[in-house]
């Protein structure tokens, strides 16, 4: 199917695929002056931020980055799989740089710190989909740029994501990190200007030579008027948005504001839980409080030694159970004295 139609347009290569050659790279105003920026603070030796929407080319420019500086004797360690913990991201590291990892996160960090120190060449680590990387992870990225009393640092650092990053590096424990990152550079999605160019750059690309493949109506429906976009109804979600009915009892999916308006439901009283409050015992009825009657008339207490300090004729209190086994006290007759 792909052979034919690129047999009827007269086409060489896919003109959208994902190795694009050099010649169909748009190099856009957004595209030049975000790679513009990370030449300037890879130039420093210091930490950079690269945040874009997915779709807008920022693996792309990642590449470009990358071939530009390889061909200066730059070497760089590029890694995507950011779900991973931080002794897994250290280790991977560690290869990459040519230090055997160790069993101890501590002893593999030291020595990759130190093998990329004494390295006469520049190295920089290039970390892809940040947003989505653990927090442990990303604490231990920054401790990582951190050598002689943070007088300098064993490489330079780029971390590209998505817009989600903003709100990850605004958290309060990201404050250091935050507060690291020298240039921040953005990627916006193309205007529609931008889109017919990068349409038209595609397909001379892969040998179109300037004939017509697309109507401008067809440019037009897959790139909307930033105007159009704005004013457009938001896409319906499958599950509603927002907290659960659960979590909305409890006050967990409101803001501190609402909760502090909002009282706080009473806590039900639980039986035989640990930590709970017991519930307190029912009222005997009738009928076992005359058993009870009966069976202390029956066989009455037998006198009781008396203890130092208390009168032997004094009245006490015997504990009694009812027929539903509940504890109560009752005040039983003068018991005579033990002669």
């Amino acid at each position: 199917m792909t052979d034919s139609l690129l047999r009827h347009f007269r086409l060489s290569s896919h003109p959208f695929g994902r190795d694009a050659s050099r010649a169909a790279v748009h190099r856009h105003r957004g595209f030049a002056e975000a790679l513009e920026r990370l030449r300037y603070t890879l130039e420093i030796h210091a930490m950079a931020a690269l945040i874009a929407e997915p779709g807008c080319g920022k693996s792309l420019l990642l590449g470009e980055l990358a071939d530009e500086l390889q061909k200066q004797r730059v070497v760089v360690h590029y890694f995507a799989h950011a779900t991973v913990g931080p002794f897994g991201l250290i280790n991977v590291l560690a290869r990459k740089a040519g230090v055997a990892p160790s069993r101890s996160r501590a002893e593999t960090a030291l020595a990759l710190s130190q093998a990329l120190l004494d390295d006469e060449r520049t190295h920089v680590l290039v970390l892809d989909e940040v947003h989505r990387m653990p927090d442990p992870t990303l604490e231990d990225v920054r401790l990582l740029t951190i050598a002689d009393f943070d007088r300098k640092s064993p490489f330079g650092l780029v971390l590209a994501g998505h817009p989600e990053l903003d709100d990850r590096l605004a958290e309060p424990h990201h404050h250091a990190l935050d507060q690291r990152i020298t240039t921040v550079a953005r990627l916006a999605p193309l205007a529609l200007d931008e889109t017919r160019d990068y349409v038209r750059l595609r397909l001379d690309a892969a040998g179109a030579k300037s004939q017509p493949v697309f109507d401008e109506e067809a440019i037009d429906a897959v790139d909307p008027p930033r105007e159009r976009r704005r004013l457009a109804p938001p896409r319906p979600r499958s599950r509603p948005r927002g907290p659960c009915r659960a979590r909305v009892r409890c006050g967990l999916g409101l803001s501190t504001r609402e909760r502090r308006r909002r009282p706080s439901p009473p806590r039900p009283a639980l039986r035989g839980r640990v930590g709970t409050t017991p519930r307190p015992p029912r009222a005997p009825t009738a009928r076992a409080r005359t058993r009870a009657r009966s069976r202390t008339a029956a066989r009455p207490a037998a006198p009781r030694a008396s203890r130092r300090g208390r009168d032997p004729g004094r009245p006490q209190h015997v504990a009694t159970r009812d027929r539903a086994g509940h504890g109560r006290l009752r005040r039983a007759e003068r018991i005579p004295a033990s002669r």
